[in-house]
């Protein structure tokens, strides 16, 4: 449709029905109205329009070309703020003391925060991702119950109604809300007194999008289309504070000694000290590569096992020949 395409010819090409191509096509009319906008000229009203068509504050300032902040700040700064609707969690069967509520930009607003001064937020795990929902949403429903006990009014706000840390009775109050930076910062500004916790650190800067981590079970993924930053983005998402400088401790397998000069020198240019033991030792000796050797666990002491605890060694990279992936003794 922004290449100039009709609904009757995207029609023809896909089947979709032209009630949903026309409901689009409305969108991409207004959001290329927005485009020759600028957020200073953007009015109460028209804020108002793009809300209830479903724009996010993102989305407003990609088309007005600034940024989600001060599209927020604006917004705010008119008054443009979401109004949250009640469902019956019980069906009206009986008296729901946790009710459902969801945003719209209407102007009747049924959320009736309460006063208590101590508020946790708990932000869910959204939509699941396979391996991810079970222990996310274990977490969430067990900090909900420990809080609970520690005398704190516990709000959940999750988008996945399929989950128990959704069910009527796991939190005092239930958002059902996208968990983007906009939803999250709209549902605090309606508590107003409660305190942001986001699970398992997983969002500095109210980033909540960085990625499926599971620290709970010491599962994190890192995707890239290399796989050393996707390495690298996993070791972040674990919470991993790689070193800077030090002492690095080599240790590889007769498969894989053939990247071993290559690593070492690496490390060597970034600052670090490398050691190693005899059989890594004596390849990086060959190709002149600086090294200092230290004894395997059972040479002696001071062995290299020492020296990891007495805090002399800050890296080590170490591919085993079997069994003994986290064992020093082996060093082919």
């Amino acid at each position: 449709m922004k290449r100039g395409m009709k609904v009757d010819d995207i029609h023809a090409l896909s089947f979709i029905d032209k009630w949903f191509l026309t409901q689009l096509k409305e969108l991409v009319d207004v959001e290329q109205h927005l485009m020759s906008w600028s957020l200073f000229d953007t009015t109460k009203e028209d804020f108002f329009e793009l809300k209830r068509r479903g724009f996010s504050d993102k989305q407003i300032a990609y088309a007005t070309r600034s940024n989600e902040e001060d599209v927020r700040s604006k917004r705010i700064s008119l008054d443009v703020t979401p109004a949250y609707q009640r469902v019956d969690t019980c069906a009206a069967e009986f008296d729901a003391n946790t009710p459902y509520m969801y945003s719209s930009y209407d102007f009747e607003c049924e959320s009736s925060p309460t006063t208590m001064t101590k508020k946790v937020l708990i932000l869910g795990e959204g939509p699941n991702r396979i391996g991810q929902g079970i222990e996310f949403n274990y977490c969430c429903c067990h900090t909900s119950f420990a809080l609970r006990e520690s005398g704190y009014e516990t709000i959940m706000m999750n988008s996945n109604p399929e989950i128990v840390s959704t069910d009527y009775d796991t939190s005092d109050r239930l958002y059902f809300e996208p968990l983007t930076v906009e939803d999250v910062l709209n549902n605090v500004l309606m508590e107003s007194s409660c305190n942001l916790v986001l699970p398992f650190e997983k969002s500095q800067g109210c980033d909540v999008a960085l990625g499926p981590e599971m620290r709970s079970t010491g599962e994190v993924m890192g995707i890239d289309y290399k796989s050393p930053l996707a390495f690298a983005k996993a070791q972040i998402a674990a919470g991993q504070k790689l070193p800077l400088s030090g002492t690095a401790f080599l240790s590889l397998n007769d498969i894989t000694k053939r990247a071993l000069p290559k690593i070492a020198r690496a490390f060597i240019y970034l600052g670090f000290k490398v050691v190693s033991t005899s059989g890594t030792a004596h390849v990086l000796e060959s190709e002149e590569i600086p090294v200092e050797r230290v004894l395997k666990m059972h040479g002696g002491r001071p062995h290299a096992g020492g020296m990891v605890a007495n805090g002399q060694i800050q890296l080590m990279v170490i591919t085993s020949s079997g069994d003994a992936l986290i064992r020093l003794t082996d060093d082919s």
